[in-house]
């Protein structure tokens, strides 16, 4: 996996396949353990409320699987503006 560094956060994203044309990628482990404590229960609603994510992305997250990389930017620039 490529890593990248997201511009505006410290959260590294690594690129399934070839970064160039990659359409998916991997969190990185610290911002995964960040969002777990800052989690105030795994619910679903929850889960959307707090990060704009679905349950089925979370457990992606947790057990280091791919997500779309639309969506994992979306999701650090929350963890940004959260300051997580």
């Amino acid at each position: 996996m490529t890593p990248y560094i997201h511009p505006s956060s410290s959260a590294t994203l690594s690129y399934v396949g070839r970064a160039s044309t990659s359409t998916m990628v991997c969190v990185d482990g610290i911002s995964i353990d960040r969002m777990m404590r800052a989690l105030p229960t795994q619910t679903d609603a929850c889960l959307m409320q707090t990060f704009g994510i679905s349950l089925n992305t979370w457990n992606k997250l947790k057990k280091g699987e791919p997500i779309r990389k639309s969506v994992a930017t979306r999701l650090i620039e929350r963890l940004d503006r959260m300051r997580l």
